[in-house]
């Protein structure tokens, strides 16, 4: 829940309004549930009302099915519009809507807005509201290079790791700095089964620390990482399946496959071609559940470019999707690909 969806937001309508129905806010008309839903209309007592709200709540949210290949960014919830929706029936709806905890429990926050008393009182209401329920929190910043800035984030940032038991999808793009601040190493962070984690920091900042920061209780199995992040955390990979790799030298690319045995998707996205490869897995990886591999890069410059599957083998894969912005040189990657006869290119 944004920090600023408060009441001015509501539409109500009287309560004495005929013929206002939530079935008619469903937006899948023809479904089994919005038919069931409509029935209980007809005669619905006070707690049965309740009932409706969160059976329409469940309703909204058919999400299209994932491919079991790509992990997917996490997006904002349709539900918060149906929620709004719903509010707008009657006085009586919008109470229900502000009271039930799901609604609360996607936490979308503006770090850098993040500093004053009256600001930190609606952060800790949405967290307040959404009561004992799973959690997902998305924060993003402005980049932040002054330490005195960082420090007035921390109030924000102590009212998160309260919580953090309950958090189950994380979706993190600030400064190294304050990704570092927010994680602590006795934190039990074994629920989380997604994690988004990018940093909109420059490595030369003056701000930058180069030390990595260790927790191997966060085992997520969806993870999106980009080159500096992967640098500064330490994780366990053992349940981790998907993969998205932003901005990976190939040595890093390496790592991933070499500590992620259940690894089946991985996403190279501007791979870096043109940093040195230190040969460090020098012995060819054979990777058993790798099946599905997209790899994009800006520029392909080198003749002969060092990638994953110059020292891989990947027997169960079965799609690879390449992309190159522009091309100054003939491409040797799909030459590594012929020794996989049953793959499927795009």
């Amino acid at each position: 829940m944004h920090s600023k969806v408060y009441g001015k937001r509501f539409k109500t309508i009287p309560d004495n309004v005929s013929g206002v129905a939530v079935s008619s806010h469903c937006p899948r008309a023809n479904c089994s549930a919005h038919q069931e839903i409509a029935n209980l209309e007809r005669e619905a007592d006070e707690t049965s009302q309740t009932l409706i709200f969160c059976e329409a709540w469940e309703v909204v949210h058919l999400a299209r099915p994932k491919r079991a290949y790509v992990y997917e960014q996490p997006q904002e919830e349709k539900k918060l519009s149906l929620t709004l929706r719903l509010a707008g029936v009657c006085r009586q709806w919008r109470a229900v809507a502000l009271s039930l905890p799901r609604i609360w429990a996607d936490v979308h926050i503006f770090m850098h807005r993040q500093k004053g008393e009256p600001t930190l009182s609606i952060l800790r209401d949405i967290i307040g509201r959404s009561k004992q329920a799973n959690l997902t929190i998305r924060m993003h910043s402005d980049p932040i290079d002054e330490l005195s800035r960082i420090q007035q984030l921390q109030p924000a940032l102590a009212i998160l790791r309260k919580v953090s038991k309950r958090w189950r999808s994380l979706q993190i793009c600030l400064p190294i700095h304050i990704i570092k601040d927010l994680f602590t190493p006795d934190m039990d962070l074994s629920r989380i089964s997604s994690l988004y984690l990018h940093s909109n920091q420059d490595q030369h900042s003056l701000l930058f620390n180069s030390d990595s920061w260790h927790n191997k209780s966060l085992r997520p199995e969806r993870l999106s990482l980009d080159s500096l992040t992967f640098q500064s955390i330490d994780i366990a990979w053992d349940r981790v399946t998907h993969v998205v790799a932003h901005h990976f030298t190939t040595d890093q690319a390496m790592e991933v496959i070499h500590s992620a045995p259940n690894l089946t998707s991985f996403e190279l996205m501007q791979a870096d071609e043109e940093s040195e490869v230190t040969g460090l897995y020098a012995t060819e990886i054979v990777h058993e559940n790798l099946r599905h591999v997209i790899y994009k890069v800006l520029c392909s410059e080198l003749i002969e470019a060092e990638t994953i599957f110059s020292y891989c083998l990947f027997p169960s894969l079965t799609r690879v999707e390449h992309a190159v912005l522009s091309r100054t040189s003939d491409d040797s990657f799909m030459d590594h690909l012929i020794r996989i006869p049953h793959l499927s290119r795009s």
